[in-house]
């Protein structure tokens, strides 16, 4: 054993270990150093019970209230957002977590939105997707897009397509849309007809994050 690392064996599998605010749950044996630094090569289980995170990877590296790499990680939120990414790199401090693709999404708003990569804020039910985005339901192609769990909206930014089920295509430079609570579209706005506020949140977050 490494001096300063505390090894727990793999036969402790399936058992829980609580690090501050969080629940950690190894598939294999998982080493904490000196630092609180929890690494489990083998992958496993990260759950914020806080604000109703849990995260899965084939390779986990974490400290709470200070940060969590995964790969091969799938993200699920306290909104049923779901997010399968490649890689991510989760700043807790400013709820930042950088996504690695591909990506693939899906929401109560958004089914199967995929994109090379994005930035999420968990905790605030936030996905920024600043690079191409496609979406299967409802159909969604956008050079940039943000899905807002919270407010249950989507803005999409520069050239887009937005169609639902047997509705009328949209098309154009900028669409904003409210969702209700089952995913259904309840209201649209294109363009200048977009409130400022709402616009400048959303621009501002996708021009945070390119």
């Amino acid at each position: 054993m490494k001096k300063g690392l505390l090894s727990i064996s793999g036969l402790l599998l399936g058992f829980a270990l609580a690090q501050g605010g969080l629940v950690i749950q190894a598939n294999g044996d998982q080493e904490t150093d000196a630092n609180g630094v929890t690494t489990m090569n083998q992958g496993g289980t990260v759950i914020d019970n806080v604000n109703g995170i849990t995260i899965k990877g084939s390779y986990i590296k974490v400290k709470d209230g200070a940060f969590l790499n995964a790969t091969n990680a799938t993200i699920i939120t306290a909104q049923s957002q779901s997010i399968a990414a490649s890689k991510i790199d989760w700043n807790f401090a400013s709820d930042r977590m950088a996504l690695s693709g591909p990506l693939n999404v899906s929401t109560s708003e958004v089914k199967s939105l995929s994109s090379a990569n994005a930035v999420a804020y968990p905790k605030a039910g936030i996905i920024v997707s600043p690079g191409s985005v496609s979406a299967s339901s409802p159909i969604i192609k956008a050079n940039s897009a943000v899905i807002d769990g919270k407010n249950h909206e989507a803005f999409l930014s520069g050239k887009y397509l937005f169609q639902e089920k047997g509705k009328t295509k949209l098309e154009g430079s900028m669409l904003w849309i409210k969702f209700d609570g089952s995913g259904k579209a309840t209201n649209t706005k294109t363009g200048n007809s977009i409130p400022e506020a709402v616009k400048a949140r959303y621009l501002g977050l996708l021009e945070k994050n390119r």
